[in-house]
């Protein structure tokens, strides 16, 4: 297989009604339908911007909704499960993070929501290429975990594992996908020290230590994602046929965790960085692999083998999922077709 691939990583969200081309026969399971919950709230921003200026997201997925005029949310039509759900300024200086879990057919109540002002942490995911090049990776998921050193402290800490399995999660983390230039954007950070990573299935993944102070925005935090012989995934691929163009979240859910490869000169340089010694294990393990399809609904994502939930999601459609078995050094295809709630 083309180790030319395009990937991603973490974070929950789904949407679809499928169509399978026959050569397919015997690699998924039914389709079926998501249960889907409702989220509500109050946006009050001591910065005094007016609530319709800031944007919703969902584990970094831009839902394309704003709060009411008074800073109301409403928002019905969220998958079930833990979800970091943000609602920050464009130019994401100001907002909120905030973990929640959905329960299909219930409402969850985020209460009073208040926005703070934080810095924020930019660059670009690129991979490598055959000849030994590198292209921009367009809508990859990258995590920036808050005083991940301290939790990956060899002897002290452990493994962090995204999404977290409860909303009490004292973990503080920030997500956003990369744009069509490759470019991420994560804000508002608070200030302290971060490690920002980026990961898919067939690579090594890369990280960077990255400490946020006061009015001090972190640019150039580039990310490269170099492969790994060590592993050997499969692709599913295939189009998301949907009333408006726009960017749909496809999601694995997998059938067990992805355990982030970090190499050792990567690892040394982050302690010497941090000035901690850190575990030499996976540092992150990832309950999920994610992509953003391009607008006109295409995308391609690397799995490891295994069977795992296919899921498609796009706010204002129809959830559904499939379960997908991946092999080694093949291609399934999977087209999906969403219908509007």
């Amino acid at each position: 297989m083309a180790r030319n691939r395009a990937v991603s990583v973490v974070i929950v969200v789904l949407v679809v009604v499928v169509i399978v081309g026959c050569g397919a026969a015997g690699l998924f399971g039914l389709f079926k339908l998501i249960g889907l919950g409702r989220m509500v709230g109050n946006l009050f921003s001591e910065s005094g911007d007016p609530p319709t200026e800031y944007q919703v997201y969902v584990d970094g997925y831009d839902i394309d909704r704003t709060p009411g005029p008074n800073g109301d949310i409403d928002l019905a039509g969220l998958p079930g499960g833990v979800h970091l759900v943000s609602i920050v300024t464009a130019d994401k200086h100001n907002g909120k993070h905030k973990l929640v879990e959905i329960d299909p057919n219930q409402t969850a109540n985020l209460g009073q929501v208040n926005t703070f002002d934080g810095a924020t942490i930019a660059g670009t995911v690129s991979r490598q290429t055959a000849g030994g090049g590198t292209s921009l990776m367009t809508g990859v998921l990258v995590v920036a975990v808050k005083d991940a050193a301290n939790l990956l402290q060899t002897g002290v800490g452990s493994p962090i594992y995204l999404p977290p399995d409860s909303a009490t999660s004292p973990l503080t983390y920030l997500v956003a996908y990369t744009n069509e230039e490759g470019q991420y954007l994560l804000g508002p950070a608070e200030y302290g020290d971060y490690i920002v990573i980026a990961s898919g299935a067939g690579y090594y993944s890369d990280a960077a230590f990255v400490e946020v102070s006061e009015d001090q925005d972190k640019s150039g935090v580039n990310l490269l994602l170099q492969d790994d012989p060590s592993q050997n995934p499969g692709r599913v691929s295939g189009a998301v046929t949907v009333a408006s163009a726009s960017q749909v979240l496809l999601t694995a859910e997998l059938d067990r965790v992805y355990r982030t490869p970090i190499s050792s000169a990567l690892r040394q340089q982050i302690e010497q960085l941090s000035g901690i010694p850190l575990t030499p294990e996976p540092w992150f393990r990832l309950r999920t692999l994610t992509i953003l399809s391009d607008a006109l609904g295409h995308y391609e994502l690397d799995l490891p083998a295994g069977w795992h939930n296919l899921q498609a999601f796009m706010f204002g459609f129809q959830a559904q999922e499939v379960g997908v078995d991946v092999h080694a050094e093949t291609l399934v295809t999977v087209d999906f077709a969403l219908e509007a709630r």
